[in-house]
């Protein structure tokens, strides 16, 4: 079979392919595991089927999100991601237990230690010295698209939200311009806090910058104050800045859009500022100061830390497909990567990393 898998946070080959290389040995490494731990678990009783043949047997599983959340990494960098545009389907009668066990084992530690496998190819970087002084910061410098995900007005060829992400705020943020990379758009409110809140529960925000706390919302000529000024009072209470911009304001962008502007300003700047205390105390914090050094100077595909990070996403999304009933064991795996032709990893900091 031929797949096209796009792991978010950028599960891109190196260089010089060698993180393609790696990563598609760690499938057929996952294989072997898979098998193993399936015979354990029938040695001790836990697996009834007499055969892996019969384990092929569908069994029915609830329905799945499109995005699921990871918490992961062999390096300290952007450990937490979301792999997007699963297909949903039914894991394989037997096979259930065995890729549990073997998706707790990646993510007992965050960061964990890659095993001896890993290590004879990437070194052992849990041994470097600099291993707990050094983080791994991932940001893209080609600019985010959003087009399927960012709203508008389809019938109006209306779209002022991808206006101020794509073309406005590249243009008159400066300095801070890099952040466009890490703004995620239409983010659930209830992910933004980390509470399920009924009320809001089908509501997304315009754009979320999770480094600094901050939410951007574009809003069109049909809002509702009332409940607006709610919802912002509700982020407020759980430490999150909300600044709403106008499509008046954007088309203008006049006094009171430069206002606006500059109010992101200064919650970069604060946000910044406030990192920068934590980091001296934990030099692995990946800062908005070091998003904006990476995204200045790009980043190192050959260092071994970036490399496994790429690997240790393209297990739990193997894992994921073999859940879903996508790849089965005993057959060919052919995966058609992106691979970016400069040595860039791009990442997209959403609800599901939170990082730093």
């Amino acid at each position: 079979m031929s797949l096209r898998a796009a792991c978010i946070g950028g599960l891109r080959g190196g260089q010089d392919g060698r993180s393609v290389g790696i990563a598609s040995r760690i499938g057929f490494q996952i294989s072997i595991c898979c098998f193993f731990v399936v015979y354990c678990l029938r040695r001790m009783g836990i697996i009834q089927s007499n055969s892996l043949r019969k384990a092929r047997q569908r069994v029915a599983m609830p329905d799945f999100e499109s995005m699921v959340k990871y918490s992961a990494g062999y390096a300290h960098s952007n450990n937490n991601f979301v792999i997007q545009n699963l297909p949903q389907g039914n894991c394989p009668a037997g096979l259930c237990a065995a890729i549990c066990i073997l998706r707790n084992i990646l993510q007992r530690g965050n960061p964990t230690i890659p095993s001896k496998f890993l290590q004879s190819h990437l070194g052992a970087i849990h041994k470097e010295e600099d291993h707990d002084k050094i983080c791994y910061p991932l940001i893209s410098s080609y600019h985010s698209r959003w087009r399927h995900t960012i709203r508008g007005d389809d019938q109006g060829n209306y779209y002022p939200a991808r206006r101020f992400h794509e073309e406005l705020l590249p243009k008159f943020l400066e300095e801070y311009a890099f952040v466009v990379q890490l703004l995620v758009p239409e983010v659930p409110i209830n992910h933004i806090t980390q509470i399920d809140t009924e009320e809001y529960r089908d509501q997304q925000v315009d754009f979320y910058l999770p480094q600094a706390f901050l939410v951007v919302e574009i809003d069109g000529i049909q809002h509702d104050l009332r409940a607006d000024a709610v919802r912002v009072e509700h982020l407020h209470r759980h430490g999150i800045q909300t600044i709403r911009i106008t499509a008046e304001e954007l088309e203008s962008q006049g006094q009171a859009f430069a206002n606006k502007i500059e109010d992101i300003k200064n919650r970069i700047r604060k946000s910044m500022h406030s990192q920068e205390e934590r980091k001296e105390n934990d030099h692995t914090t990946i800062t908005l100061s070091d998003y904006a050094i990476a995204h200045a100077y790009g980043i190192d595909l050959g260092k071994s830390n970036y490399q496994a990070t790429a690997v240790i996403r393209f297990q739990l999304l193997v894992l994921e497909l073999l859940e879903r009933g996508i790849l089965e064991l005993g057959e060919k795996w052919n995966f058609a990567i992106d691979a970016l032709s400069r040595p860039t990893l791009s990442t997209l900091p959403s609800m599901t990393t939170f990082c730093g």
